[in-house]
């Protein structure tokens, strides 16, 4: 697997662009052009203290591939408060993964109805038709995800791939999702992943470093990132400050974190 500095880049700013909406606002995005993508949906999901349906992200679409963007939370504590640590057993490739990831996971849908088309499920019909009973892919699907939306995005890679297709997945900032067989599992699909991680970012060693007896891994090709500045644990995990780095400074800090 290669990576593409320019596509790691390119899928960071659209799931840092998608964070920084106010999630009421994500629906009326649809339907209009960034940065040459059309953004064709919002991804909608239950909130896990709430129960009530909330934002996760969205699908942009141009010319060459279809990106499913999902941001997540800008701080440590909000990510700690979002998950539930045990393990459980996941529902479509072998391995157990993390139960409050798999909750929210299977919650994501296109709408806020319940009764709305399930995220895997709306891909799947966009992306593939059927001849002779197997899936051909039509069009290349690139998926971007931060912290807790890397984690939503690492299942969806696996629940696409074991239908069949083979998407492209970028991770910023990526907790471990898995148990030892969920990876080995992951890895068997042969999707492209690529896990971005600055040192020092307390969310990519969690849940392990909360449940170390727990057989916690990490899935795809790891690229680590390194910050010159010593910062706080929350600017080292902001997704900004990653594309900082990846751009060599293009990107500015972000406020506060200089």
């Amino acid at each position: 697997m290669s990576f593409d500095l320019p596509s790691a880049i390119r899928y960071g700013l659209q799931v840092l662009r998608v964070e920084n909406i106010p999630p009421e606002h994500l629906e009326s995005a649809v339907g209009s052009e960034i940065d040459g993508y059309g953004v064709i949906a919002t991804i909608y999901g239950n909130d896990r203290k709430s129960g009530a349906p909330v934002s996760f992200g969205q699908i942009l679409h141009n010319v060459d591939e279809t990106l499913v963007a999902i941001p997540g939370t800008r701080n440590p504590q909000e990510w700690i408060d979002d998950a539930r640590f045990f393990l459980s057993k996941c529902d479509f490739i072998e391995g157990d993964v993390e139960q409050g990831f798999l909750s929210i996971y299977k919650s994501l849908r296109i709408g806020p109805e319940v009764s709305a088309p399930r995220l895997s499920s709306f891909l799947l019909g966009l992306f593939t038709i059927k001849i002779g009973g197997h899936s051909l892919g039509l069009f290349t699907i690139k998926i971007g995800g931060h912290s807790l939306g890397a984690s939503l995005a690492t299942l969806l890679a696996a629940d696409l791939g074991s239908k069949g297709l083979r998407p492209t997945l970028y991770t910023y900032a990526s907790p471990h999702v898995g148990d030892v067989h969920f990876a080995e599992t992951y890895k068997a699909l042969g999707i492209e992943t690529h896990r971005i991680a600055n040192r020092g970012d307390l969310v990519i060693e969690l849940p392990a470093c909360v449940l170390p007896f727990f057989p916690y891994a990490h899935v795809g090709e790891w690229h680590e990132l390194i910050d010159v500045k010593e910062r706080s644990v929350a600017c080292r995990h902001h997704l900004q400050n990653y594309l900082h780095i990846l751009t060599n400074g293009q990107v500015p800090i972000y406020p506060g974190c200089e």
